[in-house]
This record gives C-alpha cells, structure tokens and sequence, in this order.
C-alpha cells in the first residue's frame, strides 16, 4: 500500500521511514499545487520547517542552507555586467 498526499492547503514537510521506523528513507515537502506519492506507509506529516527540520537532524540528516544566488547565477549576472544588482555578493 502507497501513501498519498495532493493539494494540501499549505507547503507540508514530510519524513518518510522503513517499516521498522529505524531509518530516514525520504524526505522533503510538497506545495499546494503537488502530490506526493511514497511506496512507504510509515510517514510524518510537519505543518513548519522548523519541526521538519528538527526531526532529520534528530536523525542524523543536516540539511544544508542553500544560498540565495548560486555559482552559476552569478557568473551570468557578472557577465551581463549585472552584479550591482545582488546586494552583498563578492564576485
């Protein structure tokens, strides 16, 4: 049996387990606008990041902070003759 979540009303975080709920075997979450389909039953539901969060890393998952701008993006910004338009950038 799949679990299944569609359209939830706000963004849901979710954390998905092995049978046994001795391991973390997916996580992530899904807008208003997605479904999520799992082959796992065992699934925890967080209505903040911040409990969502706090579960993988009780887990031994660290989630890293993705930068707002990345590499890429600012090499094409500094090509365009653009980087005055990223505040607090080193290029």
């Amino acid at each position: 049996m799949a679990t299944k979540i569609c359209y939830p009303t706000n963004e849901t975080w979710f954390v998905c387990w092995n049978d046994e709920r001795t391991s973390v075997t997916a996580y992530g979450s899904v807008l208003h606008t997605q479904c999520m389909e799992s082959k796992w039953t065992e699934v925890d539901y967080y209505h903040t990041e911040e409990e969502w969060s706090e579960c993988l890393s009780n887990n031994g998952i660290i989630l890293e902070q993705a930068d707002d701008v990345t590499d890429l993006e600012l090499k094409y910004f500094e090509e365009l003759g653009l980087e005055n338009l990223i505040p607090d950038v080193e290029f």
